[in-house]
């Protein structure tokens, strides 16, 4: 049989990101088991906008630590991965009412108390930025220089790669069949590659790691939720590029890609979604709706007029991890000693991932890490204290 120090169960980018700093910190035999292959989840999927001013980093202290530690790495990714830096930086504007300002002003103190580069804009500033924008309802925005967007599958690729050549290994259509307690403790899992010993199992399956802690037993409060993502073409007179936009007024985030691409998706729950089964991340339609397409176009015209006539030129949709709290699913669980998890259950996994991963390995390695991790342990929603 099998013995490692360390299982990863998942190899998205939260699994590649644990792999990378678990191997980093001289952990020796790091294993990686995923039932498909690296990035073939929600991480292949995903729209690719990296925001540092996203309404969860400040909304709590903890949060927009995690989310710093996530920049860093970016900002290092020559020195820490090696090759071209992966971030395009479009910078972001979070386009607030001014109902909001308030609200608004706190939040960005906490970003920049974490020491995040993000200030508040007026609507005149944020006009001579996007002078093809409606600003009607908006009165300030922050603004996040140094977001921008990744190629996803490129990045997690490369982050396990990096994880291999310091050591950790990875087994591709492993699917895990149990994860093995004893006596309250782990003592490995049961896969497709058989059976592998290790006293420390973490759980990073993204949309399916509430079915992850079923094997060992134990309850994990995060479902799956289908998201859909629009590629557009628009129309002459549209100046691209512009910066990300997370547009909460209208219910849609939004960015460029180059000159000639927009990419959309919706940021907040949609009220008149037509009626979906409860998403299944191994059976689910990849393709965005037509309602949806409709939805999308209907939303960005209101900020961008001319956008109206946009094509869509493609698109899918994908399954990532929701909690109650949407904040990230991180550390012990509680019930079997040696179980971690790490979830973003926010729809900003590809955002703050290697801050979480970086966060659970030391906390694995060391007993502790760079913030208190306390306030997003599995077991919250069962103690009654989500975070808010």
């Amino acid at each position: 049989m099998e013995r490692v120090d360390v299982v990863v169960v998942g190899a998205g980018i939260a699994g590649a990101s644990v792999a990378y700093f678990l191997a980093r910190a001289g952990v020796k035999d790091v294993l990686v088991l995923d039932r498909t292959g690296v990035a073939t989840g929600a991480s292949g999927r995903s729209s690719g906008v990296v925001a540092w001013n996203n309404p969860l980093v400040g909304a709590h202290p903890g949060s927009a630590a995690l989310f710093k530690a996530a920049a860093d790495f970016y900002r290092d990714w020559p020195t820490e991965i090696g090759g071209e830096p992966v971030i395009m930086p479009m910078g972001c504007l979070d386009l607030t009412p001014a109902s909001g300002r308030a609200a608004l002003e706190r939040s960005v103190a906490i970003m920049r108390a974490a020491g995040h580069e993000t200030r508040i804009l007026d609507r005149f500033a944020i006009a001579g930025l996007v002078p093809e924008w409606n600003l009607d309802d908006i009165a300030v925005a922050s603004s996040s220089p140094s977001s921008g967007y990744i190629e996803p599958r490129t990045v997690t690729t490369a982050l396990m790669q990096r994880a291999q050549d310091l050591g950790a290994r990875i087994h591709q259509l492993a699917e895990v069949t149990k994860v093995r307690t004893w006596n309250g403790k782990v003592v490995g899992v049961d896969s497709a590659h058989g059976p592998i010993d290790a006293p420390v199992v973490v759980l990073a399956g993204g949309a399916w790691t509430a079915s992850l802690g079923r094997l060992a037993g134990v309850a994990l409060p995060i479902r799956p939720l289908r998201h859909q993502v629009l590629v557009l073409k628009p129309p002459a007179g549209i100046r691209t590029p512009f910066p990300n936009c997370l547009d909460y007024q209208n219910g849609i985030y939004f960015r460029s890609a180059g000159e000639n691409t927009v990419v959309a998706g919706n940021c907040t729950a949609i009220e008149d979604d037509p009626h979906e089964p409860p998403p299944d991340p191994d059976r689910f339609d990849p393709s965005p709706a037509s309602w949806y397409e409709h939805w999308i176009l209907s939303r960005l015209a209101r900020r961008i007029p001319g956008m109206r006539e946009a094509a869509v030129v493609g698109g899918g949709a994908g399954v990532f991890a929701v909690s109650s709290d949407e904040f990230p699913v991180l550390g012990p669980v509680g019930e079997a000693e040696g179980l971690y998890c790490v979830a973003d259950t926010g729809g900003y996994g590809m955002t703050c991932s290697p801050g979480l991963g970086r966060a659970l390995a030391e906390t694995i390695v060391n007993g502790s890490t760079f913030t208190d991790i306390t306030p997003f342990i599995p077991s919250r929603f069962a103690e009654g204290r989500p975070v808010v």
